[in-house]
């Protein structure tokens, strides 16, 4: 009876019992009541359940809650779509930024339009649309300033930060985090923003092979995430702390941080982060020489990613697919996958995974036996994107690459001034990733230049690489 419902409300402990009051309110008719139950329940469920659960309650709420509260259907509809983000269904979760920005409008709210036209810019971010993006940031950065949020203003910057860094602007990505963290409070809402600025700029970092840097804005993002008890960000953090720890060759580290952050993202339902950490498990084992290992995780991660990460997630786990084939001297089918990698790349505008991409694909030509004026233009080209980003450890790469193939040419000037230039950079580049490699192809330079000497030399300092990295197992 609707007593014994209302009764049983009465009787609840708040936060535990939210979706069982939701429930007996629902079926006591009290719809208006029960829709706010449901949002709190989903609420809950966010923090310490799954999305699963957490979606169908703000399913609920939504059904219930009265088209006038406006308030209460913001967050329903700001906390769907950041779950529609993590289960990968972009079209259902546009349409819930624009139902925010609906919202947003009936409350003539500026710090909710900044809000939703942010999540608009992260939104065509995630799906390689960068020029959108730029429009629709500089809509919501007006907002945010008219309506005076330094915390709004702040995400905002954030955000901005992430397209600069994911177009291959790496200093004005960390200058805009530094103005960003000036905006930031010492509440929990301005320490959740500064953990998630300290994120980007541990990516930026990485990109720019400033590794131990990186690793600790990291550390300081993951401190207070675990502070404010955000699971869903400490897998984030995890995963991103594994992926400079296996690019600093602390492989046993790096694998512990992933397969943290994979036990988070299952019990929460995030299936396009297990599938994006399954990618980089993969790209772990292809470093460490584990081929067969290598390539089942890569080809579980693209599984998924077919129906639930970003075209990026996509053009990684291929790219690293067409390593592993590389290293078994499959150059053909290598190649296969290189190009489509490259193909994913361009087309989500990622210079990081572009450089890659560009990087096999010329030596896979090479192993094919192509003309090698098409390997040595795609050097070129990752060699100018990398020196743009900046990205020393790429650069290193392509300027080894122009050498090889300039040398294989009869290019021998050429080859030699190439091959002294990387490893001058290479020397200055702190916790270079990938060294190894690196060195054995400028083993092969000077191999076909003639120089015994130095093919020796070179050879045992990549032999050492190897054996020091062989000693963190």
């Amino acid at each position: 009876s609707m007593a014994l419902h209302l009764e049983e409300v009465s009787s609840s402990r708040p936060g535990q019992d939210d979706a069982r009051n939701a429930e007996h309110l629902d079926r006591a008719g009290d719809l208006e009541r029960a829709g706010r139950f449901y949002l709190a329940a989903a609420l809950q469920a966010v923090k310490v359940r799954g999305t699963v659960e957490a979606h169908r309650h703000l399913t609920r709420a939504l059904q219930l809650l009265p088209a006038d509260a406006h308030e209460e259907r913001y967050l329903a509809r700001a906390e769907r779509e950041q779950i529609l983000r993590a289960l990968g269904r972009r079209p259902l979760q546009l349409r819930e930024i624009h139902r925010m920005r609906r919202e947003a409008t009936f409350l003539a709210d500026k710090s909710r339009e900044a809000q939703a036209l942010t999540r608009l810019a992260q939104f065509y971010i995630d799906v390689g649309k960068s020029h959108a993006a730029n429009q629709v940031l500089a809509e919501a950065l007006a907002s945010a300033r008219e309506a005076g949020k330094n915390l709004i203003e702040a995400e905002v910057l954030r955000v901005k930060a992430a397209l600069m860094r994911a177009t291959g602007q790496n200093e004005d990505a960390l200058d805009l985090c530094e103005r960003a963290l000036k905006l930031c409070g010492d509440d929990d809402a301005g320490k959740n923003e500064r953990a998630q600025i300290a994120n980007i700029r541990g990516t930026t970092l990485w990109n720019m092979s400033r590794l131990r840097e990186a690793l600790d804005a990291y550390g300081e993002a993951l401190a207070i995430y675990r502070k404010l008890d955000l699971p869903r960000q400490v897998a984030r953090t995890h995963n991103n702390m594994g992926i400079v720890l296996s690019s600093l060759g602390e492989y046993e580290e790096a694998l512990l941080h992933y397969k943290r952050a994979i036990k988070v993202d299952t019990r929460l339902g995030d299936r396009a982060a297990v599938g994006l950490m399954l990618g980089n498990m993969g790209q772990l084992y292809l470093d460490t020489g584990d081929l067969d290992r290598a390539e089942r995780y890569l080809s579980k991660a693209l599984l998924r990613d077919e129906r639930y990460a970003d075209g990026a997630s996509r053009a990684d786990a291929t790219i690293s697919l067409g390593q592993v084939y590389l290293k078994r001297g499959d150059a053909p089918r290598a190649r296969t996958l290189l190009e489509r990698g490259l193909q994913l790349a361009t087309q989500v505008r990622s210079p990081y995974q572009e450089i890659r991409a560009l990087i096999y694909l010329a030596q896979s030509q090479i192993e094919t036996g192509d003309r090698p004026e098409s390997a040595l233009e795609l050097a070129r080209s990752a060699t100018k994107l990398a020196k743009a980003m900046p990205m020393p450890i790429a650069e290193v790469y392509g300027l080894t690459l122009e050498a090889y193939v300039s040398l294989r040419m009869g290019k021998h000037d050429e080859g030699l001034r190439k091959a002294r230039t990387a490893l001058d950079l290479l020397d200055k580049t702190d916790n270079p990733d990938s060294i190894e490699e690196i060195l054995y192809l400028q083993v092969r330079v000077a191999r076909l230049a003639g120089q015994t000497e130095d093919m020796y030399a070179l050879l045992e300092r990549a032999h050492r690489e190897v054996q020091t990295k062989a000693q963190r197992f």
